[in-house]
Formats: structure tokens, C-alpha cells, sequence
């Protein structure tokens, strides 16, 4: 069990003739556990697709120099290179923060 920290939301573009909706799920939750999931303990909160529009929100647990949006502009950057995808724009949400009395907590289970 994590507490998350940050909301990580991702919005972009797939080709529909390239990526099915269930393969590019499958790439989503691949490039979770794979690169990220023993360092920042991910939980996919939303997967959603419209016409060729995906949505995808991550809650994570991690210290606040490791989720500040220039860092997860390089990793979008660096990590999602596969024909047929980009990012139009993401969003890092701070939940909660050891420094604040005030937090917002979300357990991940």
C-alpha cells in the first residue's frame, strides 16, 4: 500500500490505423510497469479514449523534485517515441506533501 502523492494526467493523440484502443491500453500499463512502477508505485486512475484522443491519469507516490513538471516533460519526452502517439499536454497535481499540514491523501491499494 502507497499514499499518492501526485496526479499525473496525459492527454495526446494516437493513430487510429496504427493503435487499437486495447493495444494502446496494453503500451500504457506496459510503459508502467516497466519503467516506473518499482520506483514511483503507479496506479492507473483513468484510461479514456475519443476518436483518436487519449486521456490517461497516474497517481504516484514520490518526493516533489521527482514529479515537478519539467521532470515529467523529459520523461514524455525521452520515453514516449513510438509512431502514431504524442503528448498534447499533461498536468502534475500535487495531492499530498510531508511539508503540508493540509493534504489531500489517496491510498492506493
Amino acid at each position: 500500500m502507497s499514499i499518492a502523492t501526485h496526479l499525473i494526467k496525459i492527454r495526446g493523440t494516437f493513430d487510429k490505423d496504427i493503435w487499437k484502443e486495447e493495444e494502446l491500453k496494453d503500451y500504457v500499463k506496459s510503459k508502467i510497469k516497466n519503467e516506473i512502477e518499482s520506483v514511483l508505485h503507479p496506479d492507473l486512475e483513468l484510461f479514456k479514449t475519443d476518436k483518436s484522443i487519449a486521456e490517461i491519469w497516474v497517481y504516484i507516490s514520490a518526493l516533489p523534485s521527482a514529479a515537478t513538471r519539467d521532470v515529467t516533460d523529459k520523461w514524455l519526452e525521452d520515453h514516449i517515441t513510438e509512431h502514431g502517439l504524442t503528448v498534447i499536454d499533461f498536468e502534475v497535481e500535487e495531492m499530498s506533501c510531508l511539508r503540508n499540514q493540509e493534504n489531500k491523501f489517496v491510498v492506493l491499494i
